[in-house]
């Protein structure tokens, strides 16, 4: 049953079938059903629960071992229909609204949250003449699914009702005798309530809840939780893998744990098993969920939160303002990211992560690292020990027109019926200029003065803005070599990249300019001899240093944390509205004489990371054919397919799909529904 906590078997990706269009045909936790019983005089029913009522009158909670009326559920007669209703919510959803809107298998309420202080609640609904005159309601709370890891959670509590709450009995008024509890588990758990009325049957309602972690927008996070979740990543920063986990579990990773692995990956030679390729979402995918596990260790409560950066774009072009007051946002004030635009080091100067330093390791560790031994790739041959944010390229800066919008958002969502078509246009223009706007390049010297005479003057902006891949990408084509060590004394200046020539046999003896006028343009081409060597001995001799989140070190940057849960609600929100017709892993042959492309660079590498069969190295957790959730290393088709709202299976949900920031634009987003 598709969406139930017993899910249909995975569907494989590869026969090309189009994905599942919702219907009104769906599974979800069963709505309020009630009973009656003969009704018995009130101190009989309570019996020795007296003194537990007094206990926890109003919102006080209390616990018995062993619930009294879950195994047994009387029946009514046919049509008969309760003016009673169980409705639950939480701080968020009393400002929001409940989450979960969009998901096939929600219903409006439907969402309890772990580990989060959670309002249960009796409505009456039976209209504004039935005045009630409930006396006592006894909860109980049983957990249904998801037992195995941490035991099953039962809990029953009774509560005495207010006379002074019924009076009117208006449609929708709380009977009283709420309860404040706290779901303990991802899961499924049934609730039940006996009503107990003093002038009516005692009723038993009874009514399921998905357990599940919602991941928010960073901006509507209480400043409690925003502030928890900045400081459990602070600790992750400070504290080791192995002092972790022997504090907080197993499953406690470091910040340096993540960029390590990252590094590893994104920063590999022949390869980038990250990026530029068929895997860049999913591989995200289970590292956002493996971050966020590590989280839960530290504060059990938290989620990742994603960061709707379309929502900056809009507010600056409704400003009629540039690019450079992106960094005057909320976000980047000193209580959230930080702000680098102050310091001469283009470095964090204020709050939690302010001057925050990159980890250096040993010269011959096996940890990928640059020149100087900090963990950073190796074609960022920066010296600065702190993370490095610079906004600019080499004092240019891209239009704020570059910045991912709701046209861009909105082009990816609606203008794609294939999944290979849609993974190769998600990383670039919706995705990455978060990342290389933050990031930018420094230590470029004064490029106007060192190359005037020497390149046409109308090429110096896009030179600066086109180091944003070029100094990686002349490595990978194995153009240039970085240094392997520069001491700690070695001025920035003379620790930079090193042109030797290709070492790789080439028949065309102008590859290299071929190559670099697809980068720069066609006046390469053009340049005389002398104006050629001229070029290239300042491209050769320059230190381009790139900030972390333009290279593979980026988890160091708190930054980086938000852009891509963003990507990946973005991705459920298209397959609800406007499922993938080809949802395969590959192409129908039309995209060029190659067909499936797995990566950027086929010929070089075997594209290891971007097929479909490949295992991710972070952990996910997700639900098995059981209901019970665990941790394990999946394969890219297996988090495309668990990941479908469809057939979904992890821990987590977004609170929603709406993007009301951009319905005063052409491209507004198709609401979604209960």
């Amino acid at each position: 049953m598709v969406g139930s906590e017993q899910p249909a078997t995975p569907r494989s990706y590869g026969s090309g079938g189009a994905e599942t269009q919702r219907t009104s045909t769906r599974d979800e936790p069963e709505e309020p059903r009630a009973t009656t019983r003969e009704r018995r005089p009130r101190r009989a029913l309570l019996g020795g629960a007296l003194a537990l009522t007094a206990a926890v009158a109003g919102l006080r909670r209390a616990h018995v071992a062993a619930p009294t009326f879950l195994r047994s559920s009387p029946s009514h007669p046919h049509g008969w229909h309760s003016n009673y209703t169980i409705v639950v919510s939480n701080e968020y959803s009393r400002l929001y609204g409940q989450p979960g809107r969009g998901y096939p298998f929600l219903t409006e309420g439907s969402v309890v949250e772990p580990h989060a202080e959670t309002l249960l609640r009796v409505l009456w609904t039976g209209g504004s003449k039935g005045q009630t005159s409930v006396s006592e309601l006894r909860w109980e709370v049983e957990q249904d699914t998801n037992t195995l890891a941490f035991g099953k959670q039962v809990e029953s509590h009774v509560a005495a009702v207010d006379a002074s709450a019924l009076l009117g009995g208006a449609d929708g008024d709380s009977v009283g005798g709420e309860l404040m509890m706290v779901f303990k588990n991802v899961g499924t758990y049934r609730v039940r309530v006996l009503v107990v009325d003093d002038l009516k049957p005692t009723e038993i309602l009874e009514k399921s809840f998905y357990s599940r972690y919602v991941r928010r927008s960073i901006r509507s996070l209480t400043t409690v939780d925003r502030d928890t979740y900045l400081d459990a990543f602070k600790l992750m920063l400070t504290m080791r893998k192995d002092e972790g986990m022997h504090r907080y579990g197993s499953a406690y990773r470091s910040v340096d744990y993540f960029v390590g692995v990252h590094l590893e990956r994104a920063g590999a030679r022949e390869v980038d098993k990250m990026h530029d390729g068929m895997g860049f979402l999913t591989q995200h995918v289970a590292l956002t969920n493996e971050f966020e596990t590590s989280l839960q260790t530290i504060s059990p409560k938290l989620s990742v939160p994603y960061w709707d950066y379309t929502y900056d774009a809009q507010l600056i072009r409704d400003r009629d303002l540039g690019l450079p007051a992106l960094w005057d946002l909320d976000l980047w004030k000193d209580d959230v990211f930080g702000n680098a635009t102050r310091s001469p080091r283009h470095t964090v100067t204020g709050g939690r992560f302010a001057y925050q330093r990159i980890t250096k390791v040993d010269p011959t560790s096996q940890i990928t690292h640059n020149a100087y031994g900090y963990m950073r790739a190796p074609w960022n041959v920066n010296r600065s020990p702190y993370l490095t944010r610079v906004h600019k390229f080499c004092d240019a800066t891209f239009d704020v027109d570059f910045w991912p919008s709701c046209e861009t958002h909105w082009n990816l969502t609606f203008t794609y019926d294939s999944w290979y078509d849609y993974v190769w246009a998600a990383p670039y223009d919706p995705h990455g200029p978060v990342h290389f706007m933050i990031g930018g390049y420094t230590n470029c010297g004064n490029l106007t003065e060192r190359l005037a005479g020497v390149i046409p003057e109308a090429a110096h902006k896009k030179l600066a803005l086109d180091m944003l891949d070029v100094p990686k990408n002349m490595w990978r084509e194995f153009m240039t070599e970085f240094p392997a060590y520069c001491s700690d004394d070695t001025p920035q200046e003379d620790c930079h990249m090193i042109c030797a020539g290709s070492s790789v046999e080439l028949d065309n003896p102008n590859y290299e300019q071929e190559l670099l006028s697809s980068w720069f343009g066609d006046w390469i081409l053009e340049l005389p001899d002398d104006h050629y060597d001229a070029f290239m001995g300042v491209l050769c001799s320059t230190p381009w240093t790139p900030g972390e989140q333009i290279e593979a070190a980026s988890p160091a940057d708190v930054s980086f944390w938000p852009i891509h849960p963003t990507l990946d609600r973005l991705l459920q929100y298209k397959r609800i509205v406007m499922p993938f017709a080809d949802p395969s892993w590959g192409s129908d042959g039309t995209t060029g004489p190659m067909g499936t492309m797995y990566c950027t660079n086929p010929m070089t590498s075997q594209c290891m990371g971007h097929h479909a069969e490949d295992v991710t190295p972070f952990l996910t957790n997700s639900m098995d054919d059981d209901g019970n959730f665990a941790s394990s290393y999946l394969t890219n088709a297996e988090i495309f397919n668990i990941s479908s709202p469809s057939n979904y299976k992890l821990h987590y949900i977004y609170d929603g799909f709406a993007w009301s920031h951009c319905d005063d634009t052409d491209f507004r987003f198709k609401p979604t529904r209960w």
